[in-house]
């Protein structure tokens, strides 16, 4: 397993859909799961240390949890099977006396929000890195739409290896749109 942080949460320029990205601080890699807006939401509140009036779902699941005397011990991006991402939550009891874990099938978008508030650690299977990463700019300095497109021709690749053509004849467009953006903004910086 892959130790990982939430880098963070975008929208995504080409598909008006959210994106939250691991970071490998080790490898210097990417993953980017594509998640829904009100997980996005939540994962974002987090980040931004938002305390909302009332609690919200990820919330409320981890004051239930902390008030049985469990604690989330980790979460693990556990696989990805036709473009889906599978998470793993483990609780422990608080208990010392008792060793044992329980095991929760989960989306991943819910156990990043539900990990954020119970700091518990986040780790992704090496397969599912390898598969699905995306390496990062050491630099830190390239815009949102290099990194998207960098994110998308990784996809695209991937779409090509697995013969997949008709993501790939998808992607391909939505690479092309990315770069009339790129080019359309550099543009309008040179005329600046």
């Amino acid at each position: 397993m892959i130790s990982v942080r939430v880098h963070g949460v975008g929208m995504s320029p080409y598909n008006q859909g959210f994106v939250a990205l691991l970071m490998d601080d080790v490898n210097n890699e990417w993953l980017p799961i594509y998640i829904g807006s009100f997980e996005a939401q939540a994962i974002a509140m987090e980040l931004d240390d938002v305390d909302p009036p009332r609690p919200m779902t990820h919330d409320l699941l981890a004051n239930i949890i902390s008030e049985m005397d469990v604690k989330v011990d980790k979460i693990v991006v556990s696989d990805l099977k036709d473009s889906t991402y599978y998470a793993e939550i483990t609780l422990t009891s608080d208990d010392e006396e008792d060793d044992d874990e329980i095991v929760i099938d989960a989306r991943p978008s819910d156990s990043i929000a539900l990990a954020l508030r119970t700091e518990a650690d986040i780790f992704v299977d090496e397969d599912v890195m390898d598969e699905a990463s995306v390496p990062a700019n050491p630099e830190g300095d390239e815009s949102e739409e290099n990194k998207q497109l960098k994110i998308l021709q990784h996809r695209l690749q991937r779409a090509v290896e697995e013969e997949n053509f008709e993501e790939a004849a998808e992607l391909r467009d939505k690479i092309r749109e990315v770069q009339r953006e790129i080019r359309e903004e550099e543009e309008a910086e040179e005329l600046d």
